[in-house]
């Protein structure tokens, strides 16, 4: 479990693409100070990935097809890329963000980011299927980073003419140093975790309607 509050970025130096069914292996370097041991869940770009390797200061992550079809990692070339990076919770630590998982429920596809007077603004286009778990003031994971959701449109996306919803959020100057989320530009995809919440409160209608 992770709260959508990055403790720092990384950078995925290495792909390790083995071959057949076997999954490929993710090197990032997380610097000095940013310790993990094999077995431990750590976000990536909102991802839980398990640690199972270690040299200096750079950890091992196995990636399966299915996280890859999901994610934004198979989206464009991972390598060299800047990496959120968020250590699971432990028991007694604040919950400053969010609930989030780590189970990325798809990808998003930048429309818009920009400076404003306060921040900057961003606006993500989701598939129509995401539509129904977005609500303006609700909670948002984008790239493993937690943000409150300012304003929710339905439209069609006028690059790829799919149809699904438009969801801006504001961010401040101190999450945009933290996080790579200053690297990104329209027609980036990043990765989407909805509300927790949402999802069973559909879930629950879904099977109501059932019985």
């Amino acid at each position: 479990m992770f709260t959508g509050l990055v403790e720092r970025t990384g950078t995925l130096i290495e792909v390790v693409q083995p071959g057949g069914t076997a999954p490929c292996c993710f090197w990032i370097e997380v610097g000095a100070g940013f310790d993990a041991a094999d077995g431990d869940s750590i976000a990536v770009n909102g991802c839980c990935l398990t640690v199972v390797g270690r040299r200096n200061h750079q950890y091992a992550f196995d990636v399966t097809s299915e996280t890859m079809a999901c994610t934004s990692f198979g989206r464009h070339g991972a390598q060299g890329s800047t990496v959120n990076l968020e250590r699971a919770l432990k028991v007694g630590d604040r919950l400053g963000g969010h609930l989030v998982s780590g189970h990325v429920d798809g990808t998003g596809r930048v429309q818009l980011i920009e400076s404003a007077t306060t921040g900057w603004v961003l606006r993500v286009h989701l598939e129509k299927s995401m539509s129904r778990f977005v609500i303006s003031k609700g909670s948002i994971c984008i790239d493993g980073v937690s943000l409150t959701v300012n304003t929710v449109v339905d439209q069609i996306d006028p690059a790829d003419q799919t149809p699904g919803t438009v969801v801006e959020v504001m961010i401040i100057p101190a999450t945009l140093r933290i996080t790579n989320l200053s690297q990104r530009k329209v027609g980036d995809y990043v990765n989407i975790e909805l509300d927790m919440m949402a999802k069973f409160a559909a879930r629950q209608v879904e099977v109501q309607t059932i019985t």
